[in-house]
């Protein structure tokens, strides 16, 4: 799907925005398990993935290439859905993997109050992280089960 730039008349962004979403609603209900969005920047893209989780009825994991701007989307995307627990942000340590130093142990709880949410029966519809957060080891499901 490419969608480098969308402009127009309003009437015209409204349309290429209701085609994108079905395009990608389309899409994931196929099967699809990764999509990238590319192209669409800022508020359309936040309105598009709350449409999507909306649409689609399961959560979403939106990745992102820095930190800054996964804190950024999520904030946006809290004022778009109804119940601000329905995103949710996880975040990266603000240690390297190659320092010996402790972690921050307040991102470090950051970090386990969202993973025991999305193990939980009613998780975040969104959950939002960097690339360098995908990548961090966590705990195993169950072993943070039988921690909590």
């Amino acid at each position: 799907m490419e969608h480098d730039k969308i402009h127009g008349e309003p009437e015209e962004l409204t349309a290429s925005f209701s085609h994108a979403y079905e395009l990608l609603i389309k899409w994931v209900q196929g099967g699809q398990p990764v999509t990238l969005l590319d192209g669409v920047r800022g508020p359309l893209r936040d309105l598009l993935l709350v449409r999507l989780m909306e649409g689609l009825e399961r959560p979403l994991v939106v990745v992102v290439p820095k930190e800054s701007e996964a804190e950024w989307v999520t904030e946006s995307m809290v004022g778009l859905v109804s119940d601000e627990r329905e995103v949710c942000h996880f975040p990266i340590t603000d240690v390297s993997p190659y320092q010996s130093l402790p972690a921050n142990r307040l991102l470090e709880a950051d970090r386990l109050r969202v993973l025991q949410a999305l193990s939980g029966v009613h998780p975040p519809k969104i959950t939002v992280l960097s690339a360098r957060a995908l990548d961090l080891l966590t705990l195993p499901r169950a072993e943070l089960k039988r921690a909590s």
